[in-house]
């Protein structure tokens, strides 16, 4: 099983306080002295070795030279000051890279400052069991420019473990924490690398993802903890995880993003909040999101944005997270699972997230239990508030106990809208979906809906013990269940209150619609439409509000047995 964080309780309704958190963010050096994580370490002053620290000089040379001295346990320090650094190796290395043991203490008021001429240079190479305290600025953000702007390039890497052992990889034991990283291409960025702890960082304004893991057949990512970080304007992803070109042998497992929070990120190209990328479910696995804040704001961008991604993930956990998006376009998603193996999203909350508030298409054996999704989706049938499978095979999805809400008032409501619906595209297969226990309320066009086609239905589905409300102003627009193209399905208990048609099944097959109910204030148009369908059995279902047309057959084998909703006409 993944391991889980023991965090604290997740908070409902975290999503109103966003905006507010962000602006508390705590500046390191108010709550303490600088060398909370170094308490005990002796510091090797940079200065000691000729270190200006005016913003000025080139101070590479004195600070390798400090390096040199450092001994294991011991930290190489920065008094307050900017210290200015090119590339000493003539590659893109710019410090020696730091011995194993040899911490790095900054004050709040020192920063490194990689040279903006260099085309590619990496800051701090950690060899393992490093302590790092930094602020690294790359300074390349022209004044008055945006992070998404297509001008701005930048090559920095604040910390960088990577390539070849004299350059980080495999290093293991890492910990980066109290540290701010701004105007970079990637703030940090690993491969091969094991158990690190990226924890009270501050990151804004990086070119690309802020936090970058990398694995191949070279060097194994495990048992990673990134926790309790600030993210904000990023060019792409706040944390991702990326198969690096190899033989394509190594893993990237037992990841635990946990307790962060990030806001206005993936401004310059698509991409998602926290999103493992590329790759194989059988070598990326037991990787925990949990209790993570993700708020976009930014609309009118010409690509897709996310909340929270796992693609190719087996054994994977969205739990407790909140994601707020801004509406932007029909491909932005809340909670993605894709193409995964044995997932579990669970308690989370998805708001404003036109694609899907959650997504699992592809994916085999996930289940969603216990969201609040709330104005997400709606706009046509390829974008349920709730979506299980479209462009991909979906099988054994579980779905229950969700609250999906679409507001009177939310934009993005047009012909077709689904809160949760399984549809297969050409040649995709359904199998195995249960949606259960479900709360909706929502003035959309469609509930739930299963769409199979000719050639491959939806095979053994089954909709039981759902609450689906029409809201206000009260209807439906369609059914508040559609079935098309099943086969051996089942569609029970469930209660559906101010609609105007009840429950349609078409072209399917040995599917029972059996005790369910029919209430509210309004009364209905259609209870059951029944259409060019073999083996259907509509047997105890009740209405306590008038139903004008009981059951509507468009032919086929039709079973309608003690249902209390008048008499069915002639067939």
């Amino acid at each position: 099983m993944p391991v889980r964080p023991d965090r604290r309780t997740f908070l409902a309704g975290a999503g109103a306080v966003l905006s507010a958190a962000f602006a508390a963010v705590l500046v390191r050096g108010q709550d303490g002295p600088a060398d909370t994580a170094l308490p005990n370490a002796r510091r090797i002053s940079v200065r000691e070795f000729g270190a200006a620290g005016d913003g000025r000089t080139d101070d590479t040379a004195a600070i390798n030279r400090a390096i040199a001295r450092c001994a294991p346990g011991e930290a190489l320090y920065f008094p307050a000051g900017r210290y200015r650094v090119s590339v000493s190796d003539g590659v893109e290395r710019s410090l020696t890279p730091l011995p194993v043991g040899v911490h790095v203490l900054m004050e709040p008021e020192a920063w490194l400052l990689p040279s903006t001429a260099d085309r590619v240079i990496s800051v701090f190479i950690p060899l393992g069991n490093n302590t790092l305290q930094v602020n690294v600025d790359g300074q390349s953000l022209p004044p008055g420019a945006r992070v998404e702007d297509e001008a701005w390039r930048n090559s920095a890497h604040g910390v960088r473990a990577y390539a070849r052992p004299d350059y980080g990889l495999g290093a293991s034991g890492v910990t980066v924490v109290n540290s701010r990283f701004r105007n970079l291409r990637h703030a940090i960025q690993t491969e091969g690398a094991q158990q690190w702890r990226i924890a009270d960082c501050e990151f804004e304004r990086t070119m690309l993802s802020a936090v970058l893991l990398g694995y191949s057949d070279a060097g194994d990512c495990l048992n990673m903890l990134v926790e309790n970080n600030r993210f904000q304007q990023l060019g792409d992803t706040a944390v991702a995880l990326y198969e690096v070109a190899g033989n394509r042998r190594g893993q990237g497992a037992h990841l635990t993003i946990a307790g962060n929070r990030a806001r206005d990120y993936c401004l310059r190209t698509a991409g998602f909040a926290f999103d493992v990328e590329e790759g194989n479910a059988d070598r990326q696995h037991h990787i925990v999101m949990a209790d993570n804040i993700a708020e976009h704001s930014r609309t009118g961008l010409p690509h897709a944005v996310g909340g929270f991604t796992m693609g190719y993930v087996a054994d994977g956990e969205m739990r407790n997270n909140v994601a707020v998006g801004a509406g932007n376009s029909n491909g932005d998603v809340g909670f993605n699972m894709l193409g995964c193996r044995n997932g579990v999203i669970a308690g989370n909350r998805a708001e404003n997230w036109r694609g899907a508030g959650v997504n699992t298409d592809g994916s085999s054996g996930v289940r969603v239990t216990d969201n609040d999704v709330i104005d997400c989706g709606g706009t046509n049938a390829n974008t349920p508030s709730i979506r299980l499978s479209y462009h991909f095979d979906t099988s054994d999805i579980t779905v229950s106990n969700n609250r999906v809400l679409v507001r009177a008032g939310y934009a993005h409501v047009g012909p077709g809208a689904i809160a949760i619906g399984a549809i297969a595209g050409a040649g995709r297969s359904i199998r195995g979906i249960r949606i259960t226990g479900n709360v909706i309320t929502a003035p959309l066009d469609i509930g739930i809906a299963i769409y199979g086609t000719d050639s491959s239905p939806a095979r053994d589905v089954t909709v039981s013990e759902n609450r689906i409300l029409g809201g206000t102003p009260g209807l439906f627009g369609s059914f508040a269940v559609h079935v098309v193209r099943s086969a051996n399905g089942t569609i029970d208990r469930n209660v559906v209150e101010d609609g105007r048609f009840g429950i349609a099944v078409q072209h399917s097959r040995s599917v029972a619609i059996e005790g369910n109910q029919f209430a509210g204030s309004t009364p209905m148009e259609v209870g059951f439409e029944v259409g060019n369908s073999t083996g259907l059995i509509v047997r105890g279902n009740r209405a306590s509000v008038p139903v004008k047309v009981p059951l509507q057959s468009g032919g086929g084998s039709i079973s309608y047995q003690d249902n209390a909703l008048g008499s069915p006409p002639r067939q």
